[in-house]
């Protein structure tokens, strides 16, 4: 028998949680990445931020493993997905 959301908490990273819920703009990047991978400039368009602020939020999320950079290879137009921490983490956010 697997176990359930409340049996898991105590395994949750709570600091990370708590550094997504900090900031609406990470929020906001986290919850939009749950629908689809997307680029930094494409997030800046959606919330109308710089897209500098954008890589900046996708750079700490990353730190946190929430977030991947799905095309590591290319300088620019990087694509970036939620990880299956990532959405672990959204379950308590």
């Amino acid at each position: 028998m697997s176990p359930t959301k409340s049996e898991d908490k105590a395994e949750v990273d709570w600091s990370a949680v708590s550094k997504i819920k900090a900031s609406e703009r990470r929020l906001q990047i986290m919850q939009s990445l749950q629908d689809k991978p997307k680029m930094a400039g494409e997030l800046a368009d959606e919330y109308e931020i710089s897209r500098k602020w954008a890589s900046i939020n996708l750079k700490e999320l990353e730190e946190l493993d929430a977030v991947v950079c799905a095309t590591p290879e290319k300088h620019n137009y990087k694509m970036y997905r939620i990880t299956e921490r990532g959405e672990q983490l959204m379950e308590y956010v």
